[in-house]
Parts: structure tokens; sequence; C-alpha cells
């Protein structure tokens, strides 16, 4: 249908709202260079001059604000039934 598909369009906007809630639990250093990378679209370069930081903590604040936004989303999505904690195997 040419004017979109409603079921996903508030599919979309509860997965918004989760990224949203996700990304103001971070950090203010870690939230500032995540939205400008991933949300703006910004460079490493261009990041570090704008906070007046090396390249290498633009680097390490990206990679730990990734993998807490993920680890949020992951519990999010096990405590609201969305996916199934996996199978441990026993070592």
């Amino acid at each position: 249908m040419w004017w979109g598909n409603p079921e996903q369009q508030f599919l979309d906007n509860l997965l918004q709202e989760d990224i949203e809630a996700a990304l103001d639990a971070l950090p203010d250093g870690f939230r500032v260079v995540i939205v400008l990378a991933d949300v703006e679209g910004m460079k490493y370069q261009e990041i570090a001059r704008v906070l007046d930081v090396p390249v290498g903590t633009v680097r390490s604040r990206l990679a730990r604000a990734r993998s807490q936004l993920q680890k949020s989303l992951w519990q999010h999505a096990l405590d609201k039934g969305l996916v199934e904690q996996p199978a441990r195997e026993d070592v």
C-alpha cells in the first residue's frame, strides 16, 4: 500500500523509543560520542576535534558506548520476552 504499513510503523516507533531510552541511560561522554558517530555520521577525527580529545579516546569511548548500548537493548529484549536467553553449553 502506498501509505505504508501501520503495524510496521508502530513497531518502528516502539523500537525508536527503546533505543532513545538506552541512549539516555549512557554516561554523557559515551552518549555524545555515539550520537556524533552513529546518528550524525561524523568521522572519528571530526569528533576528536569537536570534543578536543585524541582520536584514540573517541575510539575507546565509542567501543564502550556501543557495548553498553548492545547489552542494554539485549536485556530489554529479554525482559520483554522478545528473545530467549540462549542455552548455555556445559563445558
